[in-house]
């Protein structure tokens, strides 16, 4: 997802997402060995199982921080590169063949899950989400939103297009209430991946916990959609 509408490639060289995307799981992998043997995380002493667990966990981010590498240290295809094809009279790049709406909810769970990989796995959220009542937890779903929609439409940090403007999810109340539910929903899947929930889970447990990773993974899907 992040290769076809970033990339770490200059537009005129990519030719399938999906190369792309191996590719950056690869720089990804690299990353992850390099940095694990330096802080001495990965050596001789631990089990080669556990290594590969280490390393796979590891892998994920960092293959989503080669993805958007290129766009966010310079020299991508981003709004400045779509602007310059634009004044040379180049083809549409193949995000433009995709609907306003279907780019919102991709780019609200691709942020979701970059920014919230580092933070499912830790039991922090557990931690947080027992200490809560239900108003506390109340709360959260409010400020949550709040702050998405502040961030998307109201701090200024990125121009709404004309194709932002239209589709189903035209309306900033819907498309910050659907992209909370999404971001609840990444919340969930994340827990549930990591071990912490399953249908045995107390749904007394599982609301806060949900909401409580909700609120960064809410954020993280608002930053996605600005950088996407």
């Amino acid at each position: 997802g992040f290769a076809l509408f970033n990339g770490f490639k200059q537009e005129a060289r990519r030719k399938a997402a999906w190369l792309d995307g191996l590719t950056a799981m690869g720089i990804g992998l690299a990353a992850s060995v390099v940095t694990l043997a330096l802080v001495n995380r990965i050596n001789t002493s631990i089990p080669p199982e556990t290594m590969v667990k280490l390393l796979l966990l590891e892998m994920v981010p960092a293959s989503f921080g080669a993805s958007l590498a290129i766009n966010q240290l310079g020299g991508g295809s981003g709004d400045k590169g779509k602007k310059g094809n634009e004044e040379k009279g180049k083809e549409e790049s193949p995000e433009d063949h995709y609907s306003s709406d279907f780019k919102k909810v991709l780019a609200t769970v691709l942020g979701a899950l970059m920014f919230s990989f580092n933070i499912a796995p830790t039991i922090e959220t557990q931690l947080i989400g027992n200490s809560l009542t239900w108003l506390h937890t109340l709360a959260i779903v409010l400020f949550s939103l709040a702050v998405a929609a502040l961030m998307v439409f109201f701090a200024g940090f990125a121009d709404r297009t004309d194709e932002d403007k239209q589709g189903v999810l035209a309306p900033k109340w819907l498309e910050t209430l659907f992209a909370y539910l999404i971001s609840l929903a990444i919340s969930a899947l994340l827990l549930w991946m990591f071990g912490y929930i399953d249908y045995d889970t107390p749904l007394q447990l599982v609301v806060p916990w949900v909401v409580t990773m909700g609120y960064a993974t809410t954020l993280a899907g608002a930053a996605g959609r600005l950088i996407i």
